[in-house]
Order: structure tokens, then sequence, then C-alpha cells
């Protein structure tokens, strides 16, 4: 997925769940991570590498995964990370296998 259209459509998503007025969206370049919630930051980073390697399909369901995280009192994959995972939509999956993965 390009660039520009993943950051336009985390953006989007961020806004349609309430996340996009108190956080931000921020750019990481990892390979052992497709995307991160910082809740000290208050920030959702999505990796430049698994994006550039995949679909818009697959890189949707990281934005949301990583927004469940943020809606989500408590840290951790645990059924409350779980029950928002569903009410977005999102895979509750710690690594979404059907992802390719950065090299």
């Amino acid at each position: 997925m390009e660039l520009e259209k993943a950051e336009k459509l985390v953006k989007e998503l961020m806004e349609k769940h309430d996340v996009g007025k108190a956080w931000r969206f921020v750019w990481i370049n990892k390979k052992a991570y497709y995307g991160e919630c910082n809740k000290k930051m208050k920030e959702i980073r999505l990796s430049r590498k698994f994006v550039e390697i995949n679909n818009q399909e697959r890189v949707r369901d990281v934005i949301l995964h990583e927004i469940a995280h943020a809606k989500c009192r408590k840290r951790g994959h645990n059924k409350y990370f779980y029950a928002w995972c569903k009410r977005l939509g999102a895979k509750p999956e710690r690594l979404n296998t059907s992802a390719n993965r950065p090299k």
C-alpha cells in the first residue's frame, strides 16, 4: 500500500473511532512490529516497511488493532482488548499471520 494512502486511512479511522483529537499518528521504521500503540505519548504508530509490502485490507486491520489498544483502558491482549477488536472489526491476533512480514 502506498504510504500516503495509508496515512490518510489511519487518520480517517482514528477520527471515526474517536481517537483523532487526543492522539496523533507517527511512522516508525521497525521490521519486527507492524504497528504500535503508545498510550503514554498518545500515538498510533505504523511501520513503513510493513505498509509498503501489504495491501489495504491488511494495513487497515493493523490500524484497527492499534486503535483497539488505544480505546482499551487495560494494557495488553486481554478480554477488554478483544472486545474492542470485535467492536471495531479488527482481528484480535497478536501477529497477523496473513500479512507479509518485512525482511
